[in-house]
């Protein structure tokens, strides 16, 4: 029979772990560093009323400016820690919007029909 007891650690394993579990990242915590270092490079992509999607990267992190973002069209600009969470999950969402609409021109182009791929 399966006990559920064994799967809870033993005395002895947790004695052992002298690595403390990573803690969930705090969007207020002061940016580190290595928590700079994770953003750079990291490709966004924003929205502007008006004028559609533009694709950025993020550059470089100042501790005063925050992160620098610069964009396709040449346009910069500068996030706070929040700000950059923000619209990295706004990047997120609209990479899925993106993706789902390219799936059935995928599948059509696929089939011959590509009427539906322009």
């Amino acid at each position: 029979a399966f006990e559920l007891l064994s799967l809870l650690p033993r005395s002895n394993d947790i004695a052992r772990s002298t690595r403390p579990a990573p803690l969930a990242p705090n969007r207020s915590s002061p940016v580190t560093r290595s928590v700079a270092m994770e953003h750079l490079g990291v490709k966004v992509m924003k929205q502007f009323k008006g004028h559609g999607i533009f694709h950025g990267r993020v550059t470089d992190f100042d501790r005063e400016s925050g992160f620098r973002v610069i964009y396709e069209d040449g346009d910069t600009e500068d996030l706070k820690r929040e700000a950059l969470l923000t619209l990295l999950e706004k990047t997120a969402k609209l990479q899925k919007e993106i993706d789902r609409k390219a799936k059935p021109k995928a599948a059509a182009a696929e089939e011959g029909d590509w009427s539906h791929a322009i």
